[in-house]
């Protein structure tokens, strides 16, 4: 972890990174780089990132990774930069890093990015793991009796403190059932809304009962990977669109012996007071 300033001072440097390039004319930004991939914070001035997928300017409040031969812009910086720079910046203040603080802000950071953008924050979930941030985008347009009864539940904080009971590396995750076994539910069930909708990386669906297209309940499944055998048999919903890599780091098993919990789910809107 690196966070580079110039203190005004205006230079010509650059940091080269195994996976980018990343030009500097005097600016303040952080850098977090491993053998995977290469992340780009700036809060003042901008920088030039040069990397196998091309050239791009990064300005204040723009986020920006690069991966292999692929980059793009962010919402909101990973959980692990997020990580990486509250123990940096408690490490120069010599206070412990306050997790709990980081994830309000990353959550308010990812809000207003969604009303920048015109996004009604009413569509959104935010997912609060003691490994980071999750965001999913609800999907009314393919469930809408779905969603709706999911808000409620979301609403009535049914979901605070549930484990992830089940946690299949490359495939999915599942939470959602208050006796942690699979078997339980609200009580409420739903009728099925399938759609042809693909399930790939980072889909969020319902579990049911096998043979009972019918009984959704309260649990739910987010996508790893391509899950081909789930398409048009499970109801689709949502799509994650920040911190699937949060996921990956779940405990696995079918249960894990010392499953992850949720700590908070909030509809975006209620979580920014809007």
């Amino acid at each position: 972890m690196l966070r580079f300033a110039s203190a005004g001072l205006r230079m010509d440097m650059h940091i080269r990174t195994p996976h980018a390039t990343i030009g500097i004319r005097g600016t303040r930004f952080d850098v977090l780089g491993d053998a995977a991939s290469t992340e780009v914070a700036v809060h003042e001035g901008t920088v030039e990132v040069t990397s196998a997928a091309g050239s791009a300017p990064v300005s204040a409040g723009q986020v920006y990774r690069v991966e292999g031969a692929s980059a793009g812009f962010r919402n909101a910086p990973t959980p692990a930069m997020q990580r990486a720079v509250a123990k940096m910046l408690a490490a120069v203040e010599g206070t412990p890093p306050d997790t709990a603080q980081t994830e309000r802000t990353a959550s308010a950071d990812i809000g207003r990015a969604l009303q920048r953008k015109g996004e009604n924050t009413e569509d959104y979930l935010f997912l609060e793991l003691a490994k980071g941030l999750v965001v999913i985008k609800m999907r009314a347009d393919l469930a809408p009796k779905h969603v709706k009864r999911l808000k409620e539940l979301i609403r009535a904080k049914f979901y605070d403190g549930l484990k992830f009971h089940f946690v299949r590396p490359g495939y999915v995750v599942e939470t959602g059932d208050p006796t942690g076994t699979g078997k339980g539910g609200s009580g409420t069930p739903i009728a099925a809304e399938f759609t042809s909708t693909a399930v790939r990386r980072g889909i969020v669906g319902m579990s049911r009962q096998r043979g009972d297209p019918n009984s959704a309940d309260s649990q739910f499944f987010i996508a790893l990977g391509r899950a081909q055998g789930l398409d048009g048999k499970y109801t689709v919903w949502g799509q994650v669109v920040h911190g699937i890599e949060t996921l990956d780091a779940l405990a696995a098993g079918n249960p894990p012996k010392t499953p992850d919990t949720i700590g908070t789910l909030r509809v975006a809107a209620d979580a920014l007071g809007n």
